[in-house]
């Protein structure tokens, strides 16, 4: 059996972005050792006439001067997607260094969180740390009712 997050590293790329109309760049991630790489961004509050779009950024190195969009990662939003959870799938990348980027134009609109989800790795099994924000996580395998023993 398989299971999903020994399979895919996740990281945090940002949360609690503000409302505003400005473009907002996520965390750069280095996808060395995985064959692709998704980012989501989580949409809060959109004040009406909000519009802008999710898209990914990709370099050669980590520095921030080298990213270039990547063509065709554009995922749009409105005013009527309040809430709304915008997906990026970046299958076998050319780039190594990626991040996520929304553009937010005419109104404000407020970013709940971004987060990259490196899969299918070259070597398994994915280790997290509290550095990608992911505290802790557990697998299960035909898991049977009772106590979770969590708090």
């Amino acid at each position: 059996m398989h299971h999903l997050f020994r399979n895919v590293k996740v990281i945090r790329s940002c949360t609690d972005i503000a409302a505003g109309s400005t473009v907002y760049q996520g965390a750069i991630v280095d996808t060395r050792g995985f064959r692709g790489a998704a980012f989501e961004a989580i949409l809060g509050t959109l004040t009406t006439l909000a519009v802008g779009n999710l898209h990914v950024e990709g370099a050669n190195t980590s520095a921030t001067t080298d990213m270039v969009d990547l063509e065709a990662s554009a995922v749009a939003f409105t005013d009527a997607q309040q809430g709304a959870v915008l997906l990026c799938d970046v299958g076998r990348p050319l780039r190594r260094y990626m991040r996520p980027v929304v553009h937010r134009a005419t109104a404000n609109a407020v970013i709940n969180s971004m987060s990259a989800y490196l899969y299918n790795p070259v070597q398994a099994a994915v280790t997290h740390s509290t550095g990608d924000y992911v505290m802790g996580s557990t697998f299960l395998t035909e898991a049977t009712t009772g106590a979770s023993t969590g708090s």
